[in-house]
């Protein structure tokens, strides 16, 4: 029973990992646009 508890556990957070990386990308990106955004304008 432990070892099916683990692998799910295993399971979800491999399955989590790869949207948490992405939608860091995604801030990441906006953040840049932003910046660039505000530097062009300050030019």
């Amino acid at each position: 029973m432990k070892t099916i508890v683990s692998v799910i556990f295993v399971l979800a957070l491999g399955g989590g990992l790869p949207t948490l990386s992405i939608r860091d990308f995604e801030i990441k990106r906006r953040e840049k646009a932003l910046v660039v955004a505000s530097f062009g304008n300050g030019l």
